[in-house]
């Protein structure tokens, strides 16, 4: 327990007082500003773990991940947020998990809808990350993108948590333009392998798995 509350960090003077993503000077005036937010980390287990045992806390993290999106340039949750700064590593836009699932819970008092546009707008970005060919195509081709099939899993995931908030929040026609998490399952799975593979290789091992002995033969 002691190391799951290390991350994320306070960040802000006794004043409320922290530099933004725009590099100004803000001030928190009714939650605690944190940052360290490794998201690709922590999505899964640590911020559900929270929303459980320190829902305020949970809030405030939401509430910080908001005032990034509204600080950066770019209107993005974070990434990887590091002070200041995005350190834009890692598979995914996994803040718009943890946007969602904390206020599906009633445990963030800010503006949901806000927050869903906030989460609408991440998932938008066609230039980051194949972002762009997954929205076109349903998936990130390999020869476009080095971790294609990893991303196009993280991003069909997120996808589908956003359409989780907009469904909470009855705005219905948001889910339509997430219906590639519905489809990127199909698209690049193989499901006697229980793999997923990039898309050019799906014709070679469908091949050749229609020559293959039973896999219970070969083990």
């Amino acid at each position: 327990m002691y190391h799951t509350f290390i991350n994320p960090t306070t960040y802000m003077d006794v004043n409320g007082e922290y530099k933004g993503l725009d590099q100004n000077i803000h001030k928190a005036t009714d939650f605690t500003h944190y940052t360290t937010f490794s998201l690709w980390d922590t999505y899964r287990a640590l911020h559900p773990l929270f929303n459980i045992i320190q829902p305020k806390r949970n809030g405030d993290m939401v509430k910080s991940m908001m005032a990034h999106y509204n600080q950066f340039s770019m209107k993005m949750l974070p990434i990887w947020s590091h002070y200041a700064n995005d350190n834009w590593c890692m598979s995914g836009y996994h803040s718009v998990s943890v946007v969602a699932d904390a206020i599906i819970k009633g445990n963030y008092d800010g503006d949901p809808k806000e927050a869903l546009k906030a989460c609408i707008e991440t998932a938008s970005k066609r230039d980051y990350e194949g972002i762009g060919q997954y929205i076109d195509l349903g998936y990130i081709p390999a020869e476009k993108n080095g971790t294609s099939v990893s991303n196009t899993l993280e991003y069909a995931y997120d996808d589908w948590a956003i359409a989780q908030l907009a469904k909470h929040l009855g705005k219905q026609r948001f889910i339509i333009g997430l219906s590639n998490a519905l489809k990127t399952g199909r698209i690049i799975s193989i499901p006697p392998l229980d793999l997923c593979v990039p898309v050019f290789l799906m014709e070679v091992l469908k091949k050749i798995l229609m020559f293959s002995a039973p896999m219970d033969r070969v083990l």
